[in-house]
């Protein structure tokens, strides 16, 4: 695969710092310090959940107040069409939820009669209004690069905070109730990515406990995108999909493969010649005999050296007796990677005709990220305007002072002074929200050091405060004293 320095400067993970330079740049590698770490049990986790479900009602009337004053003068033409009709007016006013530059990246670009109008047939009858958006795989740790675990952890739950203030605003604006159905993607990218079946239901039940929790029973449903079976591309899609696409987009997938499914040992590995290509047999023995530690070690070795190959002799210091086996590691690890990041972009191609399909079926769609050819599908921003364009899946997530948040992969967090904040539980409190992170190696999030209450922190970082940009904010401010 040829590699330029104009590769070597992109981001490896969408809007964060961590890209080959930073990686060659980070020094020795800390494991997690558990011994510093907070710990927060099922008393705290009611008390953070009690804090959100107050921040999403408080949230979403702030929403709908700034769509209320935003519609009073606005002339009919401009934004929306027949805002002196009542059924249209409230259309707008649901468009106008996704105008909100908090809300969606594409704010500023968003086809705003398209979107009132696919809102109006929608409303026709009273039915509740359907939402759908395709997110989220489980997390994959890369060799701890990007996480340090693959449940959901607390950017899933402020991820799913955020959509269920969005709904609930909606409701306000609409009267009526609203329902989104998210189209979770291990499943269609398994082909690609072999990501643990497991995993991927077992993530999807624990995003549905965070969505029960904050709003109304199944008001937000998680659902396979494919159903019974991984999408499975058109042969003559993947073999349209040409090296400099792959080149482009090789970095991004190298860490999101689940290569500790991929590089498992044989007996526990259902991956055993992932694109029909053979793990080397002094490989395969290597990682037989190998525990869990060494095999990320060589994971995390591999990628740095795959991300930035000036790096492979630093990574060769970690394998100093089984050189062969790294040098065994990197080819096979960038064969499986360039040949899975082009089944990944034919299945993007590929598979979009089932959010359609759910669309054409009542649902307006939603998406996480911004469709060029579709400028009236809303990007949600569902980690917030610090969040950018960072998914939950890839990144943790860091609470300040005053509840402020933001969103890092692990490498990133080396140069923090952080702590991790552990789930604890006793036989008492078995069954909670996040305990299924209690005895695991994989944090809730993190807290910067020095918070005196951290779970009133952790509390307070329940969505954007405000949850609109300061800017919408104030101009909500001066037309309620105009008024």
């Amino acid at each position: 695969m040829p590699v330029t320095d104009a590769l070597l400067d992109r981001e490896i993970v969408s809007e964060s710092g961590l890209t080959p330079d930073f990686l060659s740049e980070m020094g020795l590698w800390r494991e997690p310090d558990w011994s510093r770490a907070v710990l927060v049990d099922a008393e705290g986790i009611d008390r953070i959940m009690n804090e959100w479900r107050s921040a999403i009602e408080q949230g979403s009337n702030q929403i709908t107040k700034y769509v209320a004053r935003t519609l009073i003068d606005l002339p009919t033409g401009c934004i929306y069409d027949r805002l002196d009709e009542a059924d249209w007016r409230i259309a707008a006013g649901v468009a106008e939820v996704f105008r909100n530059p908090s809300v969606s990246k594409n704010a500023g670009r968003l086809d705003t009669c398209g979107l009132q109008r696919i809102v109006h047939e929608r409303l026709k009858g009273d039915a509740p209004l359907q939402f759908v958006i395709a997110w989220g795989q489980p997390k994959r740790d890369a060799g701890g690069f990007k996480t340090l675990g693959p449940m959901a952890d607390l950017a899933e739950g402020l991820a799913l905070a955020r959509l269920a203030t969005i709904l609930r605003a909606i409701e306000r604006i609409s009267g009526r109730n609203a329902h989104l159905t998210i189209l979770t993607g291990g499943s269609r990218y398994f082909e690609a990515l072999f990501t643990r079946p497991d995993l991927v239901q077992v993530y999807d039940q624990q995003r549905q406990r965070i969505a029960d929790a904050l709003c109304r029973s199944r008001a937000i449903t998680l659902l396979p995108f494919a159903v019974a079976r991984p999408v499975i591309p058109d042969p003559g899609v993947v073999d349209s999909v040409d090296g400099a696409m792959i080149s482009a987009k090789f970095h991004t997938i190298l860490l999101n493969i689940d290569w500790t499914n991929v590089l498992a040992p044989k007996s526990e590995n259902p991956v055993l010649q992932p694109h029909g290509i053979s793990l080397p047999p002094t490989l395969a023995a290597w990682l037989e005999a190998s525990d869990e530690s060494a095999r990320k070690q060589l994971v995390r070795s591999a990628i740095l050296g795959l991300v930035n190959p000036r790096l492979v002799s630093a990574s060769m210091t970690s394998f100093a007796n089984d050189e062969q086996i790294l040098e065994d590691a990197l080819s096979f690890m960038q064969q499986v990677a360039w040949e899975s990041t082009r089944k990944y972009i034919a299945i993007q191609f590929f598979g979009d005709g089932n959010v359609e399909g759910a669309r054409s079926s009542g649902a307006i769609r939603l998406t996480v990220h911004e469709k060029r050819a579709r400028r009236d599908v809303p990007a949600i921003l569902t980690l917030g305007v610090r969040g950018g364009n960072l998914l939950s899946q890839h990144v943790l997530a860091v609470v300040g002072r005053a509840g402020s948040v933001s969103f890092s992969t692990y490498a990133e967090l080396q140069r923090r002074d952080v702590v991790q904040v552990n789930v604890s539980v006793d036989e008492k409190t078995e069954d909670f929200l996040f305990n299924w992170l209690a005895g695991a190696s994989q944090p809730l999030c993190f807290l910067d050091s020095g918070l005196q209450d951290q779970v009133a922190a952790i509390a307070a970082a329940s969505v954007d405060k405000p949850a609109l940009a300061p800017l919408l904010q104030e101009r909500v401010s001066d037309a309620e004293n105009a008024s």
